[in-house]
């Protein structure tokens, strides 16, 4: 049998899976690769409208600015790791730039990560 006549059934056969993986759990097993961009894609566009509706702002914050402003670094920190913006050319290749950038936004998710809500 002819490889591509293969290659095609099973991918056929793997999106039917896919499809009826979806239908009863949710989501297919396709969904867990790259699971850490595919959270942080999902994560997004809803963390950009949240900043536009939200009207309040953590206890330990003086204003809903600076909120704002910290939405904004997460936000940014996001697209990089999604690849909506070339961490390479915006930091020059300075790899330990870039490190402490990453740490800066993946600690402001982490710590403002219970306040996303409104």
């Amino acid at each position: 049998m002819n490889h591509v006549i293969v290659d095609c059934l099973y991918m056929l056969i793997n999106e039917i899976k896919y499809f009826f993986q979806k239908i009863f759990r949710g989501f297919s097993d396709q969904e867990t690769w790259n699971l850490d961009s595919g959270m942080l894609e999902y994560v997004y566009p809803r963390l950009k409208r949240f900043k536009e509706l939200t009207f309040g702002y953590p206890a330990e914050l003086e204003s809903i600015e600076k909120w704002k402003e910290i939405l904004d670094r997460i936000i940014l920190w996001i697209e990089y790791q999604i690849d909506k913006r070339d961490w390479f050319e915006d930091f020059e290749g300075d790899f330990e730039k870039y490190d402490k950038y990453y740490k800066e936004g993946m600690n402001l998710f982490n710590k403002y990560w219970p306040h996303f809500w409104w």
